[in-house]
């Protein structure tokens, strides 16, 4: 029975929700007005914002308007650190809310550790004020710290390069498990050994145990992971102008699993607010879609089933279909940090529910500004030899017309691959027949071939 609580745990978190963003169809052709922030650098950090801030109203994606704004204007805007908010105004006879990242903690930086040649690691750095005591019984464990690892060249560590690329790494654990010092260290340190500064980070976390008991962690959102994901980026140009003397323009974003899904989220839906441009984003087997027909079919069944009034020759298992019913509320509610009690979830009406996923999928909020994408998924065949023995039954578990690499469908990748076509968004995708989501950016081949296109990207756009 626990296994069997893994595998449903595994797959039910790809489809945890918050109530943070707006829905699927924003890019639609009705939504045809939008307004912008602009100001002196694009985005709000400490105290650039409000000398002399312009907002820009389009309409069907042009420039047609402008408002100068400044201070005496703003409401709930705060240069604290660190904050991750809203400021708003009222332009055009509309009020207009901006979201806005301050990070200005002073630097406290570790002795670094040699951890290959030339390569030096600065461990547990802090970019934020969430830094858990694990004395403290009441406090969240570390791995939900807001603190970081840093991996620099030598030639950064003594100043010979000015002018090195950066990368901003983020964990996979499908947002409950995992840390900066699981699969994404490996990952930076061999960016270091190609010369970059690369940099992984802690964030907010769900606690699988507590969602399994039905107790409700309200503190760690879609929304603070997204968050995380902001305020670090603040944080990296301060960090690497006041230790490196390096003045990053432009960063790579990019992530595992979990990690791929909330800065592939954070880039297209809030990337032009981002306190430094962004590059390009990597996207390793991030789940793009929540109402994926992929996962669709899979889950409906299960939300679909009741016991009572079921055929006989219905092969659903009631087991499954009685956790899935059971555990996709508080999943809701606890990634949503809403009352499970608001979430009506009617399994006569499955549509409704993936309408409202679709609130959280990178997917949905692609359009012509998106940054540059690199896609790098698995695909399993029905021969695929499964090692990790909790996971081994989950092939069976798919309907035979949904390929996966165990825990995320195909159709996300290429489903995501034509959004940013039909966008005109360059991007690069390849999917590693053989390849499962526990094994990549593990393989020879799948780490070779993201670290060239990395590389290819950056030559195009940092």
């Amino acid at each position: 029975m626990k296994k069997l609580l893994l595998i449903i745990l595994s797959l039910l978190i790809v489809f945890s929700l918050s109530i943070f963003f707006t829905a699927c169809n924003k890019n639609t052709a009705d939504q045809v007005i939008e307004y912008r922030y602009d100001g002196k650098t694009g985005y709000v950090v400490d105290e650039e914002f409000g000398n002399g801030g312009i907002i820009t109203k389009y309409i069907n994606g042009e420039a047609s308007d402008t408002f100068a704004i400044d201070k005496t204007s703003v409401n709930n805007f705060s240069t604290e650190s660190p904050a991750y908010a809203y400021w708003n105004t009222t332009v055009d006879n509309k009020k207009l809310e901006f979201p806005y990242f301050v990070s200005n903690k002073a630097t406290d930086l570790p002795v670094p550790e040699s951890v290959g040649t030339g390569i030096y690691l600065y461990e547990d750095i802090a970019y934020g004020d969430k830094v858990h005591d694990d004395a403290d019984p009441e406090s969240r464990s570390d791995d939900s710290s807001q603190i970081f690892d840093a991996y620099v060249p030598e030639s950064v560590k003594n100043g010979t390069d000015k002018n090195p690329h950066v990368i901003l790494y983020v964990h996979g654990g499908a947002w409950m498990i995992g840390s900066k010092s699981t699969e994404g260290a490996d990952f930076c340190k061999q960016m270091a050994s190609e010369g970059w500064v690369a940099l992984t980070m802690n964030y907010a976390m769900q606690d699988a145990n507590k969602i399994l008991a039905g107790n409700i962690v309200k503190d760690s959102s879609f929304t603070d992971m997204v968050g995380d994901v902001g305020i670090m980026i603040s944080y990296i140009k301060g960090f690497m102008k006041n230790n490196f003397d390096v003045d990053v323009q432009s960063i790579c974003l990019s992530g595992l699993s979990a990690g791929a899904h909330i800065t592939t989220l954070f880039n297209y839906s809030l990337g032009i607010y981002s306190p430094i441009k962004i590059a390009f984003q990597l996207d390793i087997v991030g789940p793009t879609q929540f109402g994926d027909i992929g996962y669709r079919k899979f889950i409906d069944p299960y939300l679909k089933y009741n016991p009572d009034t079921a055929d006989p020759n219905d092969e659903t298992d009631p087991v499954i279909a009685a956790l899935v019913q059971r555990l996709l509320p508080i999943f809701f509610a606890a990634f949503g940090g809403i009352d499970p009690e608001d979430l009506d979830f009617s399994t006569d009406n499955t549509d409704a529910l993936w309408e409202f996923a679709d609130q959280f999928s990178p997917l949905c909020y692609v359009s012509k500004d998106a940054s540059p994408t690199i896609l790098a998924y698995g695909k399993l065949s029905a021969t695929t030899q499964i090692n990790d023995q909790v996971f081994q039954i989950v092939p069976a578990l798919w309907p035979e017309d949904v390929s996966t690499d165990l825990l995320v469908p195909t159709t996300c990748f290429t489903e995501l691959e034509n959004a940013l076509e039909k966008n005109g968004v360059h991007h690069v995708g390849k999917l590693f027949e053989g390849e499962s989501h526990l094994t990549m950016n593990n393989s020879a081949e799948s780490r070779e071939w993201i670290v060239n296109q990395v590389k290819a990207f950056a030559e195009l756009y940092m």
